[in-house]
């Protein structure tokens, strides 16, 4: 298995629930965009597969629609793509990703159609620093006007922005974990503590995030019984047995599926 896809697959699970997404958004987002999400309105998860009028196929991790509250209530298009490589080619992908998703928009509506607002986020957890940049396109004076088209994005450096999460305990546990193989060094008990305290007991996104540390950051089950102990007090041993149920069950359906 590629280095990225345990770290995309567990980014996705992350996003797939529309209330956590909700909550994601409002700490990924600027504060001046995040305090205007509507409430009244449901932050919806639109495919992240497009098709263009030339029947090429793109395909981004996740995009979202929100509102923006206001005089003219305005819909936001949030697309977020996962990085755990730096990678240059990166602003022309999210250049494309807005091109596809404008036009897919437009063919759905075309009637009255007006344009989202579309912020293309990129979620970076890497050794490296990120230093792609943020802007692709570059614009011309000519009469005072300034001609042309670019395209900025929204960096985010996990390794930097970890604390930006910390206010919600679920989504903090997944962020602890994915910096803690970006950083690639070993998981602190406070650091493990944090995720067992965070994550919901017997939730898909738990069994994901501790199978991913299994993997990528060696995390022995002796030390993972101790910490929900700790923090789970006497439901640890019984929740550890179910756990390691369900991951052995989940591992012989895996290889099955594989042939192996």
């Amino acid at each position: 298995m590629p280095v990225s896809m345990p770290h995309d697959a567990l980014f996705k699970a992350l996003v797939a629930n529309p209330a956590r997404a909700r909550r994601f958004l409002a700490l990924t987002l600027p504060k001046s965009i995040a305090d205007r999400i509507d409430p009244d309105f449901p932050v919806r998860q639109l495919p992240g597969s497009f098709v263009n009028e030339r029947g090429e196929q793109t395909h981004c991790d996740a995009v979202f629609e929100l509102w923006l509250a206001g005089d003219d209530r305005e819909r936001l298009v949030v697309v977020l793509e996962h990085k755990s490589t730096v990678d240059a080619e990166t602003p022309l992908k999210l250049l494309r990703y807005t091109c596809d998703i404008m036009g897919s928009d437009f063919r759905s509506r075309r009637r009255g159609w007006q344009a989202p607002f579309i912020l293309p986020v990129l979620f970076y957890h890497g050794r490296k620093k990120w230093t792609v940049a943020a802007k692709v396109g570059r614009k011309i004076e000519a009469d005072g006007d300034s001609l042309g088209a670019d395209m900025q994005y929204l960096p985010l450096d996990l390794c930097h922005e970890l604390e930006r999460y910390s206010s919600d305990p679920e989504i903090y546990a997944v962020m602890v974990a994915m910096n803690a193989v970006a950083t690639g060094r070993k998981l602190s008990t406070r650091d493990l503590d944090h995720v067992t305290a965070g994550l919901v007991p017997g939730s898909r996104l738990e069994i994901l995030t501790i199978d991913y540390l299994v993997e990528m950051a060696d995390l022995e089950f002796d030390g993972l019984r101790s910490s929900m102990k700790r923090t789970r007090k006497e439901k640890g041993d019984r929740e550890m047995d179910t756990l390691l149920k369900r991951m052995k069950r989940q591992a012989v359906q895996e290889g099955l599926q594989k042939g192996l």
